[in-house]
């Protein structure tokens, strides 16, 4: 049940802020892809992928600043190889309110490439700052993500041409 909350919640900030979001029938690590469209309802280029974990407890940090989330280590390497904007959101059901995570900038950090050492563990842990509250404003911040993502591949295209 919690799950479908999670889902209705994120569908519904993206619904608000003008764009269309689709279900990923079988998950493979993607739960969600958002589309986003320009002023005059146009469909702008890419997709911002997202994936949700739901809880009725989440895991906070001592300081309480973040919340911590296991994602197996395979999952974690896929993601950080898409070309897209991946953003990996934490829903919690009893207050009804989500925190999200850019997963490639993660990544990038010196704390997100820490993680990613493989030690034969089987999963990777994030901590997501409570900060990140998702709503519009988390959303208009993906599309600009993915734009940034479209930009530097056009600038690279113009380059070598």
């Amino acid at each position: 049940m919690i799950a479908d909350l999670s889902v209705n919640h994120v569908e519904w900030h993206i619904l608000r802020c003008g764009f269309s979001v689709e279900r990923i029938e079988h998950d493979y690590g993607i739960d969600l892809s958002m589309f986003t469209y320009s002023e005059k309802g146009e469909l702008e280029n890419g997709d911002v992928s997202l994936q949700l974990k739901a809880t009725d407890k989440p895991r906070f940090l001592k300081t309480r600043k973040d919340i911590s989330i296991a994602i197996s280590y395979r999952d974690v390497i896929n993601l950080d190889l898409e070309l897209r904007p991946v953003i990996l959101v934490v829903y919690e059901a009893q207050n009804d309110q989500a925190f999200w995570l850019y997963v490639q900038r993660y990544l990038q950090s010196p704390e997100g490439r820490s993680r990613l050492v493989n030690d034969g563990r089987e999963n990777v842990t994030f901590h997501i700052p409570v900060a990140n509250k998702l709503d519009e404003k988390a959303i208009e911040l993906f599309r600009s993500f993915k734009q940034r993502i479209i930009d530097q591949a056009k600038g690279v295209i113009r380059h070598d041409a």
